[in-house]
């Protein structure tokens, strides 16, 4: 109803002071706590502090769906990648269903920085919406979600959880999740605000009443599992647990990373769940979360633990039976802290010094034939670790906590062997030695160096000569160069060799020197190994030692350098000779679109993937201006097309057809508010203009006519 008035001015003041009261809790920004949740300046605020009811169900909001598939549709239409589905309304189940999921899969914590509790969650608004890349996934490619933080306030919405902004909105950045505010979006945007800030409300980082998740059942007697078992694949041994027993300890071999234990329920009607905790370095337990209570005994329901090197954890299990009685299994497994039988093995003899692998139980040593003694020390990772030493056949030494070393004289072509056993405990932290290894080493004096050769590589006029005591090369050839002549000459008459290029088949043993003729491919590399085979000594009766020396050959590249003019840096890439560019990297110019690389400044030719790389080349870019749209709102006048400008040039004179009763006042950024456009203003990015237009009537200066309709939006936000 609307009725036009002439009135006194009490009539005016008590119109204005009810007015004032309809108006003034919307103004201040006072919230109103009903039984839809809280609503501050007509926005319904949902988060960690501000709760549903478990019955709102009111649906997608109709407006908010229209404006969803009017972002996506000009998203699509600009080329963007995002699917025409979204996610919008939950109900509080299929919340809670969510929730759940996530924290079994991920533990609470993790899962509440991007999962509401029931309840908690925007979606159950009906205003929030969750955009999908076209594969299906979440958006986040940079390339969408810039255009929809620079956009969505045009459809009244905003990235409800910003970067940087978790300690006040409780979640991570979620650049999908978008939050229908109608009119309010524009300011929310121009402000960098979040909800709860532009809502003068307090942030809502964390709930304000945690969850327990400790498990609180209690045991019963009739109620138990009729076993546990350890694979043998993946523990290395296999156990079935007494149902009578409640606790375990299981002592994990140092090589296994991984323990699966599988319960086996004692009827149909029990459920069953667990919970996999890790001990602190000060003793105490870190628990986990428990998983979901499950039915049966499946691929779903073996519980994998891994385990690190010296550490324990503790793998809780929980069966409960139909009346919901609970029993809690109890399996602690210790691995030990790396290989805590071993040690480090040394070896040394003046200025030759070598180190074994502490996994390795027995090793081979030959002297030089110049080197008349070696010591081993064998040097103890545990401090509880025990160490004893035997030489030939003589007697044990006594265990000592102390590191163990013996001296051996050898006289040319002779062998002694020495062994050391260390018995350790599982882990650094255990009381007392708990297994004993023994390691076993054979030291030989050689009478001569049999497995010494003569390496040589040849490429026309490029020589070198390779010393025999390194066994791998690698040996550089210019781009062009796609052959090159290797030979090995051996040193000792009795030795045997061998020859293999890449991964073809060796060649046969021959005593006599070998030279092999190696092409280089197109991709620049390849190797070639030869084998000696020689004896420890001279009066030995056949080779019993083999050395590989292997040489690399890598074809030195192309460089292909860019000059971009300006644009953004593009590093050199290397490309091997008679090798196709492939594809190039696209720099960028602000105001410029990229038109090309070419092989000059100016003129030149313009090359592309499959042109084929003979020499050294530097590329340059080529520019074009770049070119902006303008699209037009008339606001009720005919339509307007959109066009295209170039970056800078001035804004055109586009006029309207006349519109009956309104003068046209020009183009603006905004339909109500925004900045006047002017003629011939440089034009420097997109642009979507709004007409303004003024009424040609003017209001009776005499009197006072007031509208007295009242308007009621009924889509609340």
């Amino acid at each position: 109803m609307a009725m036009n008035l002439r009135m006194t001015k009490t009539a005016r003041f008590f119109i204005a002071l009810l007015i004032a009261t309809l108006l003034i809790n919307p103004i201040m920004g006072v919230s109103e706590a009903v039984a839809a949740g809280t609503r501050i300046k007509g926005i319904l605020l949902v988060n960690k502090h501000h709760p549903l009811p478990r019955n709102y169900a009111p649906g997608n909001n109709s407006r908010a769906t229209s404006q969803i598939r009017a972002l996506i549709r000009e998203m699509r239409s600009a080329g963007l990648n995002v699917c025409t589905s979204f996610s919008g309304f939950r109900s509080f189940e299929t919340q809670r269903t969510i929730f759940n999921n996530n924290v079994a899969r991920q533990g609470r914590t993790q899962a509440e920085r991007w999962s509401a509790r029931p309840g908690h969650s925007e979606h159950q608004t009906g205003l929030a919406f969750d955009l999908r890349h076209a594969n299906g996934s979440l958006l986040t490619q940079s390339r969408e979600t810039r255009w929809v933080a620079a956009n969505a306030h045009r459809f009244g919405f905003i990235v409800r959880y910003p970067a940087g902004k978790e300690h006040i909105t409780g979640y991570a950045y979620e650049p999908w999740h978008l939050r229908y505010v109608g009119s309010h979006a524009s300011e929310i945007r121009r402000r960098g605000l979040t909800l709860e800030e532009f809502l003068g409300v307090g942030p809502a980082p964390s709930y304000r009443n945690n969850v327990p998740t400790r498990d609180t059942a209690r045991n019963t007697s009739n109620n138990r599992l009729r076993g546990l078992r350890v694979p043998t694949a993946r523990a290395g041994f296999t156990q079935n647990f007494a149902s009578s027993r409640h606790s375990y300890t299981i002592n994990v071999r140092e090589n296994i990373g991984r323990v699966e234990l599988r319960p086996t329920r004692d009827n149909r009607s029990q459920s069953v769940r667990h919970r996999i905790d890790s001990r602190r370095a000060d003793g105490t337990w870190n628990n986990g979360s428990w998983s979901r209570w499950r039915f049966g005994v499946d691929a779903n329901n073996v519980i994998g633990a891994s385990i690190n090197q010296g550490q324990q954890r503790r793998v809780r299990i929980a069966v409960r039976d139909a009346n919901r009685n609970v029993r809690t299994y109890t399996v602690t497994l210790r691995r030990a802290s790396e290989n805590t039988f071993a040690s480090s093995l040394r070896a040394n003899a003046g200025t030759w010094d070598r180190s074994f692998a502490r996994g390795r139980h027995e090793y081979v040593l030959t002297l030089p034939e110049g080197r008349e003694s070696v010591q081993l020390t064998m040097r103890t990772a545990q401090v509880n670790a025990n160490v004893r030493t035997r030489v030939g056949t003589g007697d044990w030494s006594n265990f000592s906590r102390q590191s163990r070393s013996r001296t051996l004289n050898l006289s040319p072509g002779q062998e002694r062997i020495v062994r050391f056993q260390v018995r350790g405990a599982w882990s650094n932290v255990a009381a007392s030695p708990t297994r004993t290894r023994t390691y076993t080493v054979t030291v030989r004096r050689a009478s001569s160096d049999t497995w010494g050769a003569n390496l040589r590589a040849n490429a026309g006029t490029w020589n070198r000569s390779f010393a025999r005591a390194t066994e791998s090369y690698t040996l550089t050839l210019p781009a062009d160069r796609q052959n090159v002549n290797v030979s090995l000459n051996r040193a000792h008459t009795n030795a045997q060799m061998r020859t293999r290029v890449g991964s073809a088949d060796w060649s046969a043993w021959t005593r006599s020197n070998l030279t092999r003729t190696v092409s280089i491919p197109g991709s620049g590399n390849q190797t070639i190994r030869f084998q000696i085979r020689g004896a420890w000594s001279n009066t030995a009766t056949s080779p019993t030692r083999t050395r590989t020396y292997t040489i690399n050959i890598v074809r030195v590249p192309h460089v292909i350098s860019f000059d971009t003019h300006g644009g953004s840096a593009v590093a050199n890439h290397s490309i091997q000779h008679e090798s196709r560019l492939g594809d190039l990297p696209i720099p960028t110019k602000p105001d410029y679109s990229f038109d090309g690389w070419w092989t000059a400044e100016s003129g030149g030719t313009r090359v592309a993937a499959n042109t084929v790389v003979t020499s050294d080349m530097t590329l340059h870019a080529k520019w074009a201006s770049a070119m902006h749209t303008l699209t037009f709102d008339s606001m009720g006048a005919d339509a307007i097309e959109s066009m295209q400008i170039a970056h800078g040039a001035g804004m055109p004179d586009v006029l309207l057809e006349p519109k009956d009763g309104y003068d046209f006042v020009g183009w603006f950024t905004d339909a109500s508010d925004g900045e006047k456009v002017p003629i011939d203003s440089p034009v420097v990015s997109d642009l979507h203009l709004f007409a303004r237009w003024e009424n040609h009537g003017a209001a009776d200066a005499q009197n006072l006519d007031i509208d007295m309709s009242l308007s009621v939006d009924e889509d609340e936000f």
